[in-house]
């Protein structure tokens, strides 16, 4: 779905979707508020969005699996592969599996690094640490209980915000505010080169109250002199379309026209066909990202393969930059841990208990 417009304004209609917005708010405080299972023996973080969509989970989960691999690190990603065929833990081959059975995100993901895609995500961390992971990244379930996680980041645009503030249906907050800076334990702010707006510097206020660790991120365009000085065409199936538009722009690039589809969407052969008469029209060259290209894997014939083969792809990197602060926290995640394997393997004494119900150590 594409983010409605009243999602950004305090109207009639979020006020009248407030009953709605109520039930969801109880819904989510409750998932929330069980206690999840220890599912691993290694360090589990979660990345999450505080909104629904766009903010930049998926860089965000990239830069963080480059920085624990340069930490000599073996990381291991579970996502619950929306989008994809759904059925049994399995691990993602980014050369033979196609969005349509894993999903867009776990496909960029595998190529980075080991990748699980488990509808509950619980058998897929299993499976991730079974295969040598010594930390587990949840993609998304910041706001399930599902599994324990020891550090949990979320992720904000500061560009976007949190637009009204209100839980679902009536705005775009999975759940109350406060409850989740209450549940986390790091934000990162992403940076697209846009202002940044007054509900985004409210949550960083928030938790820099809380005493909370912020990075910011900042989207930088990987190849910039690929599109220096060229008019495109861009189009895009992600949460923040405009996001994408400001990262071309920053590159160079002039964006004559902008055509957007909801997010997660497979294109179809018809607009496929409009997409390559509209660039062909006007002269300009077709653009997407990274997301929307691997949605076009594998599709080699009829308007769907031409569009992919005529497309340039606008690749992206998140730089963090308070990056070496990421070492500290995950040594003591490791730390602790290994105090927790440690604690589990020491022998426990053994229990006698009388007829009466005494218990007695023995």
């Amino acid at each position: 779905m594409k983010a409605p417009a009243f999602w950004e304004e305090h109207g009639l209609l979020p006020r009248l979707l407030t009953p709605f917005s109520w039930l969801w708010s109880r819904m989510a405080l409750y998932r929330m508020a069980r206690t999840a299972p220890r599912v691993t023996t290694v360090p589990v973080i979660v990345v999450g969005n505080l909104t629904t969509g766009g903010a930049g989970k998926t860089p965000t989960v990239i830069a963080l699996l480059h920085h624990l691999q340069a930490m000599g690190l073996k990381p291991a990603v579970v996502s619950r592969g929306y989008g994809g065929r759904g059925g049994p833990a399995r691990r993602v081959d980014p050369a033979r599996d196609r969005a349509a059975d894993v999903g867009d995100e776990p496909l960029l993901l595998a190529e980075v690094a080991p990748t699980w895609v488990d509808p509950t995500r619980v058998a897929g961390a299993r499976l991730a640490e079974q295969d040598g992971a010594d930390v587990i990244v949840l993609d998304d379930g910041f706001q399930s209980a599902r599994i324990a996680a020891d550090l949990a980041v979320v992720v904000l645009d500061r560009g976007q915000g949190i637009g009204n503030g209100r839980v679902l249906p009536g705005g775009p907050m999975r759940a109350p505010l406060r409850a989740q800076l209450d549940r986390a334990h790091v934000l990162v702010t992403i940076d697209c080169g846009e202002p940044i707006v007054r509900s985004a510097k409210a949550v960083i206020a928030s938790a820099d109250h809380r005493l909370m660790p912020i990075f910011r991120g900042r989207l930088e365009p990987r190849r910039p002199e690929a599109l220096a000085g060229r008019r495109v065409v861009a189009y895009a199936g992600i949460g923040r379309p405009e996001k994408f538009v400001a990262t071309l722009t920053r590159a160079g690039a002039e964006v004559v026209e902008l055509v957007s589809f909801a997010d997660h969407a497979a294109l179809t052969p018809q607009e496929a066909e409009q997409l390559l008469a509209r660039a062909e029209a006007i002269g300009a060259t077709l653009v997407t990202t990274a997301k929307d290209a691997v949605r076009l894997r594998g599709l080699d014939d009829g308007p769907l393969g031409r569009l992919r083969a005529l497309s340039e792809v606008l690749e992206v990197d998140l730089v963090l930059e308070e990056a070496e602060s990421l070492t500290g926290i995950v040594d003591g995640l490791r730390r602790a841990a290994h105090e927790r394997e440690r604690e589990r393997e020491r022998p426990r004494p053994f229990v006698r208990v009388h007829r009466d119900g005494r218990r007695a150590k023995s």
